[in-house]
C-alpha cells in the first residue's frame, strides 16, 4: 500500500483492531496516490487512532476517509475529519502551492494547517525544478510554522519542532505552553553552536541575545522595511561534543528572504557552513506597521566532510526501515537517485547530516554498482560488536543537490581521510573482487597508503558479504583465490570508472600513465 497506484481501497469488517489500523496507518503516511479508504467496523481503539491520525498528518491525496462504527474518541474522529476536508478543499478549489515571489513577499495564504511540516514542504516543492527548491523551501518557513486561527499569529512550537526534524535536529528546546509571537524576527537555531547576537535592532548597535543550541528567541526592530543585518559569534556549548569546532570567526548574516550560505572559517581546516535560511509573513495587506512584518531566521550548520561520520547502527536502521519499500536489488547509483537524493530534498543536504554525523574512525570503499544490501551484510561483519562505530561512505556523506569540488586534494574523500579520528579503510571488495578493478576504490586506497607512509595508523580491513578477508577463515577458497588474482594483477591504467573526465584526473594524481 505505501507504494501502491490504488485510489480506493475498502477494507470494512476485517477485524483490523488496533494492530491492524497501525500497519495500515504506516502504509498510508507514506502512499502518494490514495484518494478514498473505508476503514468501517473494524473495532479500531485509541492506539490505531492516533495512529491513523499521525498518518492523515502525512498523506496529501486522501479526501474521502470512513472511520465509522470504530471504538475512536471524538477528538480523533474529529481531527481526521478536519484533515480530510481540507485536503478535499485544496483538490476541489484548485489551489495551487504558493510562488517564491508570494513566499518572498510574505503575502502567502497558510496552508494546510493540518498536515506536518514536512508534509507541507514536500507539498510545495513537489515537481519543482533543483535550482528553485531550496530557494522555496527557505522563504516558506515562517508561513510552515504558523499556528492555524485568524487571531494574533504566532509560531506553533509543536511545528518549530517538527521543522528542526527536517533538518535533523530532533531535540528542540522551546517550552510547548508557551506562544512565539510572530511579530519582530525570531532566531531560530538549529546548529550545535550556542550563538551570542548583537545589532541595531533599537536603532543603536549593541549585543541583543544569546541563543543556546537548539532553540530560539524573538527579537524586535525598529524599521520593518529593513530586517537588520545580526553579527553572530558560534561557540561550541561547554557541554558540546569535543570534536565541535571551538575558534569560529565573527559572522554578519541578513535577514533577506531565501537561503545564503556562510564559510565558517577556524583554525586548522575549516568549520563547514553556516546555512542562512530567511523568510518573512504579513498580517497586513500593506506592511506599513512594524507589528505586520514577521520575520524567521532558521540558522542550520552544514559540517565539513570530515565531520559526516555516522554510526553503523544508525545507517542500518535508515537502510531497513526503507528496503522495505524496495521490491528488487538495489544498487548504490539506484540508492542515491530513489531514496537518498529524495528523502534529503527539502534539506537540501546530505544523509549524514539528518543522522546526527560525527567524525570518522572508518573510511568504507566501494563500488556504487554493488547491491547496498551485500554492501550492508559486509560492513555488519566489519562493524560486529561495534555498531556505535562512525562510518564516512561518500553516498552518504555527499551533498547531492549541490555541485562537489573538481579538485581531488579537495575531494570528500580527501578532506574525510585527513581527519585524525579516522584510523580504518574498509574496502567492500564486491563480488569477485570487482571493487579492486574501480579506479576510484584504487586511489582512496593510494591516500590510506599515503597517510600510512606519513606516520598515520591506518588499518585496512578487505570486506565482503560473507566475512573479512584478512580476519575470518570462513570464506570460501574460490572467492579468496579470485581475489588474490584480482590483487596480483591489479593495474590502475585498465581500471574502470564512471566518468572519464575524472579518469583523467585520478590518473595523473596517481602519477600513472593510460
Amino acid at each position: 500500500l505505501g507504494k501502491s497506484r490504488l485510489l480506493r481501497l475498502g477494507l470494512g469488517g476485517n477485524e483490523l483492531g488496533d494492530e491492524g489500523a497501525v500497519a495500515v496507518a504506516a502504509a498510508v503516511g507514506c502512499n502518494g496516490c490514495l484518494e478514498e479508504l473505508s476503514l468501517h467496523g473494524n473495532d479500531v481503539g485509541a492506539c490505531g487512532g492516533r495512529a491513523l491520525v499521525d498518518a492523515v498528518r502525512s498523506n496529501r491525496t486522501l479526501t474521502d476517509l470512513d472511520v465509522s462504527g470504530n471504538r475512536l474518541q471524538e477528538d480523533v474522529v474529529g481531527d481526521l475529519a478536519h484533515m480530510v476536508q481540507e485536503t478535499k478543499q485544496l483538490r476541489d478549489n484548485g489551489i495551487k502551492p504558493p510562488t517564491l515571489a508570494a513566499l518572498a513577499s510574505g503575502v502567502s495564504r497558510r496552508f494546510p494547517r493540518a498536515w506536518k511540516v514536512q508534509s507541507w514542504l514536500e507539498y510545495l516543492v513537489k515537481d519543482r525544478a533543483p535550482p528553485q527548491l531550496g530557494e522555496l523551501v527557505a522563504a516558506s518557513l515562517a508561513a510552515a510554522v504558523l499556528a492555524p486561527g485568524e487571531g494574533a499569529p504566532f509560531y506553533e512550537s509543536a511545528r518549530l519542532s517538527e521543522l528542526a526534524v527536517v533538518y535533523g535536529r530532533p531535540e528542540l528546546r522551546l517550552a510547548p505552553e508557551k506562544p512565539i509571537p510572530a511579530a519582530g524576527l525570531f532566531l531560530l537555531n538549529l546548529t550545535p553552536f550556542d550563538l551570542f547576537v548583537s545589532s541595531n535592532l533599537d536603532g543603536d548597535r549593541k549585543p541583543c541575545a544569546a541563543v543556546h543550541e537548539n532553540s530560539g528567541a524573538l527579537l524586535h526592530w525598529v524599521d520593518p522595511k529593513a530586517p537588520p543585518a545580526l553579527d553572530v559569534v558560534l561557540a561550541a556549548p561547554g557541554e558540546g561534543a569535543a570534536w565541535l569546532p571551538r575558534t569560529l570567526r565573527p559572522l554578519q548574516i541578513a535577514s533577506a528572504t531565501g537561503e545564503h550560505r556562510l564559510e565558517l572559517a577556524c583554525d586548522g581546516d575549516g568549520g563547514g557552513e553556516l546555512r542562512v535560511l530567511g523568510s518573512v509573513q504579513r498580517r497586513g495587506e500593506d506592511g506599513t506597521s512594524h507589528a505586520s512584518l514577521a520575520a524567521l531566521v532558521t540558522l542550520v550548520w552544514s559540517p565539513p566532510q570530515r565531520l559526516r561520520g555516522v554510526r553503523f547502527a544508525d545507517l542500518k536502521e535508515y537502510w531497513l526501515r526503507r528496503r522495505q519499500e524496495q521490491a528488487d536489488t538495489i544498487d548504490m547509483y539506484a540508492a542515491v537517485e530513489d531514496l537518498i537524493r529524495p528523502d534529503s530534498a527539502i534539506a537540501q543536504c546530505s544523509l549524514a547530516e539528518l543522522l546526527s554525523p560525527g567524525p570518522p574512525d572508518t573510511f568504507v570503499s566501494h563500488h556504487w554498482g554493488q547491491d547496498v544490501d551485500d554492501m550492508f551484510k559486509a560492513l555488519g561483519h566489519c562493524c560486529d560488536g561495534a555498531e556505535d562505530s562512525r562510518l564516512w561512505i561518500c553516498a552518504v556523506a555527499n551533498n547531492h543537490h549541490r555541485p562537489q569540488s573538481s579538485e581531488l586534494r579537495a575531494s570528500p574523500a580527501a578532506q574525510a581521510l585527513r581527519c585524525e579520528s579516522c584510523v580504518a579503510m574498509v574496502l567492500l571488495l564486491g563480488e569477485e573482487g570487482v571493487a579492486l578493478k574501480r579506479l576510484w576504490c584504487l586511489y582512496e586506497a593510494m591516500l590510506v597508503m599515503d597517510a600510512r607512509e606519513s606516520g598515520r595508523e591506518i588499518c585496512v580491513d578487505l570486506c565482503s558479504s560473507a566475512g573479512v578477508l584478512n580476519r575470518s577463515g570462513n570464506l570460501s577458497t574460490g572467492y579468496v583465490l579470485k581475489v588474490g588474482f584480482s590483487i596480483s594483477s591489479l593495474n590502475a591504467a585498465t581500471a574502470q570508472c564512471q566518468d572519464e573526465s575524472s579518469r583523467a584526473s585520478l590518473l595523473s594524481a596517481m602519477d600513472v600513465r593510460p
